[in-house]
């Protein structure tokens, strides 16, 4: 029986090392008295080089109430644990009298045949007291497999393994959430630059090269997607690198002028969240 229990371990243990752990999760906090929960915790997790993290945080608290944060760290494959901090702070709307805390992940990764598992704690950054430390969860289900059994992480596009830069955080709400204007356009002398633009997982734009005459796309954000990455994926960075791009973003609402570059190590990105 040694040898069974051994088998059953090992085909475990290949499981968890092989998973991917790129994209978003959803979980929580356990409850601390010192500190409000919010209703949600979703983590945006890149993963470069092999074991780098690169993302963002996101708590919804209800009421209009969120905090927005990038995060970075590393992947450890060899025992499954994942450690980032809250490094920066992109946006956070908490009310009056409340102030936010950033913090770090410690974590270890469990797989079962549909979801994977982030288990774990969350600590303050500051090594304070500690009061507010807790327990933190995050699940993400397993990715689907291809018809031929070929899992679809394994065949992406190898320029999505760069690091991801967010330069920019939008929020959107229920009367600006449809028909997104995205207006693309060579930031500065046109050299030639040619990008590829993906909503989430998807492709908007492939291999086009940005002059001085935008390229439009729309898009919509809805309640199953209500936090969505527009990524920038330089395919040639043109006579002057990095690809660098002017982005102008129209809603029913507002108008945002930005700038996206993009190199051999980093995607620039910027998300859109929609306001619960």
């Amino acid at each position: 029986m040694r040898y069974v229990y051994f088998i059953v371990f090992l085909l475990s243990f290949l499981q968890v090392h092989a998973q991917d752990i790129s994209g978003k999760w959803v979980g929580n906090y356990t409850y601390n008295f010192f500190s409000s929960m919010p209703d949600k915790l979703v983590i945006e997790i890149n993963i470069h080089s092999d074991s780098l993290v690169s993302g963002t945080s996101h708590l919804y608290h209800g009421r209009g109430k969120y905090e927005h944060y990038t995060i970075s760290g590393v992947y450890r494959k060899a025992d499954s644990t994942i450690y980032f901090k809250e490094d920066s702070t992109i946006g956070v709307q908490l009310g009056f009298g409340a102030e936010n805390v950033l913090g770090n992940y410690n974590m270890k990764l469990k797989v079962t045949d549909t979801m994977m598992y982030f288990n774990g704690k969350w600590k303050e950054n500051n090594n304070g007291l500690g009061l507010m430390n807790c327990k933190v969860w995050l699940v993400k289900p397993l990715p689907r497999k291809q018809q031929n059994n070929i899992d679809p992480i394994a065949v992406k596009d190898e320029k999505l393994n760069r690091a991801v830069s967010v330069q920019k955080l939008i929020e959107v709400d229920e009367a600006e959430k449809d028909s997104i204007k995205i207006m693309l356009v060579d930031n500065g002398q046109v050299d030639g630059d040619v990008v590829t633009l993906y909503l989430n997982d998807s492709v908007l734009l492939s291999n086009q090269r940005i002059t001085g005459k935008s390229l439009v796309q729309y898009i919509s954000i809805g309640k199953d997607m209500p936090l969505c990455k527009l990524l920038m994926v330089a395919e040639n960075e043109g006579e002057i690198p990095p690809c660098t791009a002017h982005l102008t973003v129209i809603t029913k609402k507002k108008t945002y002028q930005l700038d996206l570059f993009s190199n051999a190590g980093t995607n620039g990105a910027i998300q859109f969240f929609l306001k619960e």
